[in-house]
């Protein structure tokens, strides 16, 4: 088949919708069809199954509102008089956007519903998934998610047809299953350390990992490491540390590439991830493939992630997530046990499990 793929949104920062977006196209490649990638760069030049048509790098995500405003006008208006001419089967688009009247059958891909049931995290696209998502569902002939649990909110919040939605697991960029760690000292001096990785979200309740980190602190070697973009409510997190004593004890990073992100990973005792929602959750999965025990949230897609080989608590269990960080510190036979199993559970998202939902959900 020729498909028509809608990346322009693509821009120069990492994030799991340009990680989707990724595999997606190269599955889609390595099961024979052939690709129309409409992105502002040739993410693909080792492809030649895949044909680059520039957009404009004006279009890309960037946390510019006018940015985003010029991308959904071009993809309502210059993207549906391209397609005539490209002669593609359908349209594929790995994001929530897409034109609401496409000239050729369409698949989305709704990753999860952040910005309709958080309103204040995400208010610029707020409007966008109350007004425009429900028409570009209606009319879409496929809906490609990432989870079971996302495949359910969906249905809940948007009343589309469960058989219209397939679920489509993504996977992980191979340098997370790399085993020789190429960079032996990015990470060293902060080593030991538990982890978080994600953002500053209210969903994310990193607070309640600092406040149990601070209950134990004293009694644990590691360190409480803070991967995450800088965004306003980054100083309530940093003066909250600085209220429970641990100020010291905390470390802020970001900007890491995923080299240096898996070497983290390596090192660390344990990845913390107690969020409310997730519409997949990739850094569990890259923590076991990198054989790092975690702690998650037993909510969301969470627990369809990680199965049985994590330990699982309520997202706001500051006792409770305590109490995990003490025994991960300290006993080594548990620890031992949870990587053996972690890394067998990240084999399961590979690139061929994708490959085969892919070929389902998209044969007609």
């Amino acid at each position: 088949m020729r498909i028509a793929f809608n990346a322009a949104f693509w821009g120069a920062r990492y994030n799991g919708t340009a990680s989707v977006a990724e595999g997606f196209a190269r599955c889609l490649a390595g099961l024979g069809h052939e690709l129309v990638m409409y992105s502002p760069k040739n993410h693909y030049c080792d492809l030649p199954q895949i044909k680059w048509r520039p957009t404009p790098a004006s279009l890309s995500v960037g946390g510019s509102a006018l940015a985003n405003a010029r991308r959904f006008a071009w993809t309502q208006t210059a993207l549906p008089f391209r397609l005539r001419g490209e002669g593609a089967d359908f349209l594929l688009s790995p994001s929530i956007e897409g034109p609401i009247r496409a000239p050729i059958p369409q698949v989305v891909t709704v990753l999860d519903l952040i910005p309709l049931i958080y309103k204040k995290e995400c208010p610029r696209q707020h409007l966008y998934y109350r007004m425009v998502m429900p028409l570009l569902l209606k009319r879409a002939v496929r809906v490609l998610t990432i989870s079971e649990h996302a495949r359910k909110t969906i249905v809940e919040y948007y009343r589309i047809p469960h058989q219209k939605i397939h679920v489509v697991y993504p996977a992980l960029q191979r340098e997370y299953f790399d085993l020789h760690d190429r960079n032996t000292e990015y990470g060293a001096s902060w080593a030991p350390f538990f982890l978080f990785v994600g953002t500053f979200a209210k969903r994310k309740n990193l607070d309640t990992v600092i406040r149990a980190f601070a209950k134990v602190h004293e009694s644990i070697d590691e360190r409480l490491l803070v991967v995450a973009h800088p965004e306003p409510r980054m100083k309530i997190m940093i003066q909250l540390a600085s209220e429970l004593g641990v100020a010291k004890k905390v470390e802020f990073v970001s900007g890491l590439d995923v080299e240096h992100l898996a070497s983290l990973y390596r090192r660390a005792t344990a990845l913390v991830l107690l969020s409310e929602y997730e519409g997949f959750g990739y850094p569990p999965l890259e923590a076991m493939a990198c054989g790092t025990p975690a702690i998650v949230s037993d909510c969301s897609s969470l627990p369809e992630v990680v199965g049985e080989n994590a330990v699982r608590l309520k997202p706001n269990d500051v006792d409770g997530a305590a109490a995990a960080m003490v025994c991960l510190s300290k006993d080594s036979n548990l620890r031992a046990t949870l990587v053996a199993e972690a890394k067998k559970r990240a084999e399961f998202f590979c690139w061929e499990r994708t490959k085969q939902q892919l070929s389902v959900a998209l044969s007609y």
